[in-house]
């Protein structure tokens, strides 16, 4: 195509330089349709521009099935100005993207050879090694450029990621400190010697359950001291300072805690720290994963919530951000879960550890959790949560292109509920679910209402609006959700759920496979009146068969439970990091 334009056009190297300055405007803008235009225009007015070739090989490079184009207008370029570094690294990247091993290595070998100081030429080796395994030449190699580059902090980040994805867990936060620019010694800690300092960071009541178990065997332990650090909840809530409803929830609990607030962040204050929740627009900016990494080098996390929804942004939030790259250990729940953050995670999953999850730990107690008011409520019939997703995205259908399904269903459910007073009903809308609705326009503040009040009209429905899920837990009989951590968590007490899936959203991720092979599924009507007709008719023929599967592929559940397997996991790795450094400090 690009041949054609040259045939086709006037020649007029100024006008093509117009063109080009206007094909990066539009590239940079996210048009690279527009862009590709005006290049190719500009080759044509230019048949010998090198920067024209060059623009329309990156982007047939970063097309599927353009690699031999992009190839082509490379060796093109390579030939208008043969000494250009830039043009032999993407000849290269062509090659390799053509299947050309060879000639991508080699060229590659070469320009290492001429410019061995040049940090790009260092970078496009590093891209081929990784993407064919070699991960100790990456290291080698950003090694090599980060010494060449020590202020670079992307260059730290990346050889970071490398350290880890080899299994060098120590060197990998050695290099992640440097990119947030710390240079002093990393800490080893024995807890053999002293006990190790945990800091939990926790900001809202509904994700408590992931942390509880495992403060609580944190703190029991002698050779451990604890602090747990209430921070706001920064998303969602229309506030600047967050929602401190923490707080309250801690109290009531007699949970000592210490507000973020009133807390001094200095070098160290803590051995580990585990975060609540990865994201740092929930927490005000002292506390982001950055700023903690500079003061404490080994963070934790504990997923708050068992991930099931698919979709290639929602996966990234899930096992990619800063907080999955760089951390010193996570706590997985499944091999399967694992395998995720090998997949998907920059750093891959050399830090993670199957532990299982301690939302897990509750549920075996569920009954102690249960709620008198409630009780009093379903009055001994059998209770059916239903538990709709915030994320709705009108696309002009009622279905919406998000997870949630309630703008589809929620008018059909009421009524099927009103009808059916031999149930009772429990609706516990995600936390986040009227702020976002009205936020995106879904629904005013006015409709929400009117549904609510046509709820509380009902005999047999409720609003549950419990600071934690567990009450209902422990009193339902099933449940009925959009693509939520609800679907795991309670397919462990072995009772019927009906996921509600949206076609016109992003479905579920590869732990999808328990629902679709082992749970009930609605996009009808019908689908739905056959579930609720199970519940009351106490029919499960599936209950074995999903329980084996669960247990056996998709929650792994210790004798001894989560918590003290994670408590394990973090005293192990110290111990061993501990003594790997007293054994090379001996041996120099």
């Amino acid at each position: 195509m690009a041949d054609s334009a040259v045939a086709r056009a006037p020649q007029n190297p100024a006008l093509a330089e117009v063109d080009l300055r206007e094909a990066r405007s539009q590239l940079a803008q996210g048009n690279r349709a527009g862009a590709l235009d005006l290049a190719r225009a500009a080759l044509g007015k230019d048949p010998r521009s090198f920067d024209a070739h060059m623009l329309i090989g990156e982007l047939a490079l970063g097309q599927p099935g353009n690699a031999k184009l992009a190839e082509r207008l490379f060796r093109q370029a390579l030939k208008l100005r043969p000494a250009e570094t830039a043009a032999e690294i993407l000849l290269a990247e062509a090659c390799q993207a053509m299947g050309d091993l060879t000639e991508a290595e080699t060229r590659l070998k070469r320009l290492r050879q001429k410019r061995p100081r040049d940090p790009r030429v260092l970078l496009a080796a590093v891209r081929f090694y990784q993407t064919q395994g070699r991960a100790d030449e990456a290291v080698a190699a950003l090694t090599e450029a980060s010494r060449l580059d020590p202020a670079n902090s992307g260059l730290a980040l990346q050889l970071g990621h490398a350290l880890k994805r080899s299994g060098r867990l120590l060197d990998a936060l050695v290099a992640y400190r440097r990119a947030v620019g710390v240079e002093t010694p990393l800490p080893m800690i024995d807890p053999a010697e002293r006990p190790v300092r945990v800091a939990f960071i926790v900001q809202y009541p509904q994700g408590w359950s992931s942390l509880e178990s495992v403060w609580k065997e944190f703190a029991e332990d002698s050779r451990i001291t604890t602090t747990l650090i209430a921070l706001p909840f920064m998303y969602g809530h229309g506030t600047a300072d967050g929602d401190l409803s923490i707080l309250s929830y801690l109290r009531k609990r007699n949970v000592p805690f210490v507000r973020g607030e009133d807390f001094v962040l200095s070098p160290n204050f803590a051995d580990v720290v585990f975060f609540q929740l990865p994201y740092d627009y929930t927490r005000p900016a002292a506390w982001s994963v950055a700023q903690i990494l500079k003061l404490v080098p080994r963070l934790a996390y504990i997923p708050y919530a068992l991930e099931i929804g698919g979709g290639g942004e929602n996966i990234g939030l899930l096992t990619n951000l800063p907080l999955h790259q760089v951390a010193w250990a996570i706590c997985a729940r499944s091999e399967r879960h694992r395998s995720a953050f090998g997949q998907y995670c920059a750093s891959g999953n050399q830090h993670v550890v199957v532990t299982g999850h301690p939302k897990m730990d509750i549920l075996p107690m569920l009954n102690k959790r249960r709620d008198p008011s409630l009780d009093q409520f379903i009055a001994g019939r059998k209770m059916v949560i239903w538990n709709p997703h915030f994320d709705g995205r009108p696309d002009g259908t009622a279905w919406g292109s998000g997870y949630s399904t309630f703008t589809r269903w929620h008018r059909f459910l009421l009524d099927e509920f009103i009808r059916r007073p031999y149930l009772a009903f429990v609706i516990r809308p995600h936390p986040l679910f009227c702020n976002i609705f009205q936020q995106r326009r879904i629904m005013s503040q006015g409709q929400i209402d009117e549904f609510f009040a046509l709820c509380a009209a009902a005999d047999n429905v409720q609003i549950d609006r419990r600071a934690s899920y567990l009450p209902v837990f422990a009193s339902a009989s099933a449940l009925i959700s959009d693509a939520s951590s609800f679907i795991l968590e309670f397919s462990a007490t072995d009772r019927p759920l009906l996921y509600l899936h949206n076609p016109h959203g992003p479905g579920l991720n590869a732990d999808g496979d328990f629902v679709r092979d082992y749970c009930a599924t609605a996009q009808t009507e019908k689908d739905i009146v056959g579930f609720l007709d199970a519940v009351a008719a106490e029919s499960d023929p599936r209950r074995e068969t999903r329980r084996s599967a669960y247990r056996r592929e998709f929650m792994h559940l210790p004798t001894t439970g989560a918590a003290v397997a994670i408590k394990n996991a973090i005293l192990t790795r110290l111990r061993e990091e501990s003594t790997a450094a007293s054994t090379a400090l001996a041996g120099r």
